[in-house]
Formats: C-alpha cells, structure tokens, sequence
C-alpha cells in the first residue's frame, strides 16, 4: 500500500500524523522504511522521528540481526509516556476510560443517565473525567489530551454540540452545548469533539480492521444508525460536518416520520428499540421458541442467542440485514470503497457472523457488478469500544495542531524542572 506525504511547510501537522500512523501500524519500524511509505525525505522523517523522542512519543530499538554491517535502528511507540482520556456520549449513558499510547485500557467508569439538560450534561461530563483521573491516580501531566464521541449534529472544530431543530427529549434538543470549551477550562487540557460515527472510523483506522484499507466506510447500528468515511488514510467530512448520516437516508417515501423530521429513514427499521419491539411481536407468533421462552432483558440477549436456527432468531437477522444490505449496497455503489466495517453502537458485545455473512449475500446479489467482488465487508475489531478508542484517536491525530504541539512541548521542559 502506497502512502503519499507532502513536503510543503504548511503540511507538518499532516505529516506527523501520518508518520506517526505508520509507525502504530507498521511497528517497529526503520527510517528508512518509513521514507518508502510515505514519500517524504529521510532528512523530513528524521526530523519529525527526533521530535517524537524528544516529548517521549517514541524510542529506538537496535537490533543485531546479522553479524556484519550497521545494526538497523528501528522506531517503536513508548507506549506507557502519555495516557489519554477518552469520552463517549451516547444516547442513554455516558462512558468514559484512560489509556496508554497503545489504546491499553487503564479504566472505565460508565454513567447511566437519562433526560440531561444542557448544564447537566457538562456537569456529568466533568465529574466522570474527575473520576477518571482520580481513580485511576493518574498524572495530569502525564494527559496528553481529552477525546469526546458525541451524537451529532456537531461543529467539530468549535466542539459545539448543535441545536438539532427537533423537538424531542434529549440528546436531540441540546442547544449548542461547548463541550470542549468546558472541559478544556476545567482541565486545563488540548480537548477535542466528534460525532460517534467519525470517531469509531478512526478507531478502527488506527486500531482496529481498517488499519490496512486506505478507503473504508465503517457502518455501526444500535440505538442509531451512521457511518464514518476514512478517504485516502483521512476522515472526510463533509462541507458543515454533516456526513455519513446513513440511518437518515429513506428507505420508505412514505413510511414513518423520523425523529430527524424525515419519513420512511433506515434507522427506523433496525434500531434497537424497533428490533426489541419486533422481538415482542415474534414471540406471541412463535410461543414455543426457546428464545421466545428465554428470559430477554437486552438486545444483546437476542443477538447472541445461541441456537441460530430458532425461527425468532431467523426471523430478526433476516430483517435487520435486509436494510444493513441496502444501506451496505448504497455505500458501495456511492463510495467504492475498499472496505464497509459493520460495527455497533449502545450495544454490548454480539455475535457478528450471522450478521456479516447475510449482508455479503445482499452485495454480492445486488452491488454493482464492477465493485462487489472486490469489497470486503468486515466486522468491527473494537467492537463495543469503538467510540471510546476512536476518541482517544481525535488526540492522537489532532495534538499536532500547532498550539497543542507547543504545548506538549512546554509540558516536556515543565517535566524536566
């Protein structure tokens, strides 16, 4: 896979995130190779290379593996220097964990919640980053930055949650809540914002199943339903943030009105709500399945039903793939990517399988004929930690914005006093 850098002044921050991307995944790794892969000069990578042993990013390794000629040199990520905090806002509850470098996670704590307003929201945001650091009894100048998964819609680079325009129970009628303002006062800390979709594509980008695809779309379902877009290694955007929204493209003209003041939207149909509700419905058609009779509390209940043969069991994989297909179809013949990552959101750890082998048939049935056999679709590696460690990803990439490169810089020589 062909890497392209840039040389440009105005190109470092990029460069710096892409190199040190290299070294996550290709890791350890030589100079010289890291040259090749990018395309940038080893007068470049050397310079962005001592930087990062200068704030304790990286270190070298020597290894002796011949008995002739220099001893390779090879650069590895110093995984234990810096941790990060990562946060993710769903819909019905608030979590929050630290790691190391590596995405090692060092502790969770998850607040349950229900209608917040705006100030309590911030509120519990706060005092569960309070919690993090205090129980975790980790340096807070050892924090290389705060990471925050929110539902959108958001404005990424003020980290503003927006006012939804809908008239609904929160998260959806927040009115333009500053996140990272907030907390970066009360913490003193680099905090950055995404919505949840964004970030789990970034965490399976630099930790999980898209670290060898260039151009994925990561497909996640559950209380919602979205999709992030990584396009030549980077997240895309879109034009006001508003991009992936696939659960609100419609698969009915004339079905239901979304909560998003569309009708007939996916998310409708295999959200977790409509999927318990259908279960409901199965269970009086089929009294006699065991998973009828079998005491469900969750949706994950469901999902990891053990006998796929129930009839209920059938039933539900067989609808909710039926419109993951068509969702999955669409990206295809829209994006062409290289992969679609099928993940989940609000839900705990679920069997995949079943799910993913039924969504390959609806390609290769109904994709365009050119791209179908080429795509592979994947499930998630991160699973139900996607969000979290795609936060601690928006820091990984974001701190090299120069204000927040300075800083860490400032952090090394107030380290050294």
């Amino acid at each position: 896979m062909s890497i392209i850098g840039a040389n440009a002044k105005l190109s470092k921050q990029i460069n710096r995130e892409l190199v040190l991307k290299i070294i996550y995944n290709r890791r350890p790794i030589s100079r010289a190779n890291i040259a090749n892969i990018t395309g940038l000069t080893p007068a470049s990578i050397s310079k962005i290379i001592d930087e990062f042993i200068d704030i304790g990013l990286v270190y070298e390794i020597r290894k002796d593996v011949s008995n002739y000629g220099r001893k390779p040199v090879l650069i590895d990520i110093n995984s234990e220097s810096y941790h990060i905090v990562g946060i993710y806002i769903a819909r019905k509850s608030i979590s929050g964990i630290i790691t190391n470098l590596n995405a090692d996670i060092k502790k969770k704590i998850i607040y349950e919640k229900s209608k917040l307003s705006d100030k309590k929201l911030l509120d519990n945001v706060n005092d569960l980053i309070s919690k993090l650091l205090d129980s975790s009894k980790t340096d807070k100048n050892k924090i290389l930055g705060i990471g925050m998964a929110v539902p959108g819609p958001i404005n990424a680079n003020k980290g503003e949650i927006l006012n939804s325009e809908i008239s609904e129970e929160p998260p959806y009628n927040w009115k333009k809540v500053p996140l990272t303002e907030s907390v970066s006062k009360k913490f003193g800390l680099p905090v950055f914002a995404d919505n949840c979709s964004n970030t789990s594509a970034l965490g399976e980008s630099w930790f999980g199943n898209g670290m060898n695809y260039k151009n994925f779309v990561l497909f996640s379902f559950g209380e919602g339903v979205g999709s992030g877009l990584i396009l030549k290694n980077r997240l895309y955007r879109g034009e006001d943030d508003i991009i992936g929204e696939i659960g609100h493209t419609t698969i009915y003209a004339d079905g239901p009105r979304c909560e998003c003041g569309n009708y007939g939207c996916m998310e409708l149909y295999v959200k977790n709500h409509t999927i318990l509700k259908k279960y409901n419905e199965l269970a009086k058609k089929y009294p006699n399945s065991k998973l009828a009779k079998s005491n469900i509390k969750k949706i994950e209940d469901i999902y990891n039903f053990s006998e796929e043969s129930d009839p209920i069991y059938i039933e539900i994989i067989d609808h909710l793939t039926k419109y993951l297909g068509i969702g999955t179809v669409n990206l295809i013949n829209t994006l062409n990517p290289e992969a679609v990552i099928i993940g989940t959101n609000e839900i705990g750890d679920i069997k995949m399988d079943a799910v993913i082998n039924k969504i390959r048939k609806i390609v290769k049935n109904r994709a365009y004929s050119v791209v179908r056999d080429k795509v592979r679709i994947i499930p998630s590696k991160l699973g139900n930690n996607a969000q979290l460690v795609g936060s601690i990803c928006l820091v990984l990439r974001d701190f090299f914005k120069l204000e927040s490169y300075r800083s860490l810089h400032s952090l090394k020589e107030r380290q050294a006093i």
